[in-house]
């Protein structure tokens, strides 16, 4: 709306400390507003994890376009969930399932980011097939704030197109948690421009047996 002094329309952000945007290489990664005369980036200065000095500088809208082809593009996540994190401590287990729709590909790293402390393992499955690969981060600690943690897969995992994968964690000792981002369950576009679209999506359970969110995703990292 061009008219700024009727336009009262608001989003939700997603913002993050996991892996700061940086206005010097990516200024249109991130929200902005204005009152007419100039645009100020959001900035974690209003964000309630600024208390500690944190480095976050920035929060992505959730936006999506449609392209005269059908094709969309965009960012369907419109903020992280505050509460049902993902938690990782005893028996309970937290992950995702991803339908790779993608090229085949090979990986020999994994990585994530959760808060808290203590040990986490990780398994990477082919869903029917079992283990892949599985092993440890060892002994790690974040806090209350999640940071990224990588480890270098006990063996190369190739990701074909068409299979569908889980990459779930457990906590060996200690508990760790991370709360996932999530999008709205319609239009359907929403879907299309996201993580796999509604089948890849955040799983909760045992390490036998799942539960799954299709709305949201957890952060991770295949390498």
């Amino acid at each position: 709306n061009s008219s700024y002094s009727s336009n009262y329309a608001s989003l939700n952000t997603v913002m993050t400390r996991v892996i700061p945007w940086n206005p010097a290489t990516t200024p249109d990664a991130r929200g902005a507003s204005s009152s007419g005369s100039s645009w100020t980036p959001w900035s974690s200065n209003s964000d309630q994890w600024s208390s500690g000095g944190n480095t976050s500088n920035g929060s992505h809208i959730a936006l999506v376009l449609k392209w005269s082809d059908g094709t969309t593009t965009g960012d369907p996540y419109w903020s992280a969930a505050m509460s049902g994190a993902v938690s990782i401590s005893g028996s309970s287990c937290g992950g995702e399932v991803i339908v790779w729709n993608r090229p085949t590909v090979t990986i020999s790293k994994i990585g994530v980011p959760f808060a808290g402390s203590g040990t986490l393992a990780y398994h990477f499955e082919k869903v029917g097939s079992g283990d892949l690969a599985s092993g440890s981060f060892g002994s790690i600690s974040a806090g209350s704030v999640p940071k990224w943690f990588y480890a270098t897969l006990s063996k190369p995992v190739t990701l074909t197109q068409g299979q569908t994968y889980r990459l779930w964690f457990q906590a060996t000792s200690g508990s760790f948690s991370q709360n996932p981002v999530y999008g709205p369950p319609s239009p359907s576009d929403w879907y299309n421009v996201s993580w796999g679209g509604p089948q890849s999506c955040v799983i909760r359970g045992s390490g036998s047996s799942w539960t799954t969110t299709p709305t949201q995703d957890l952060a991770f990292s295949l390498q």
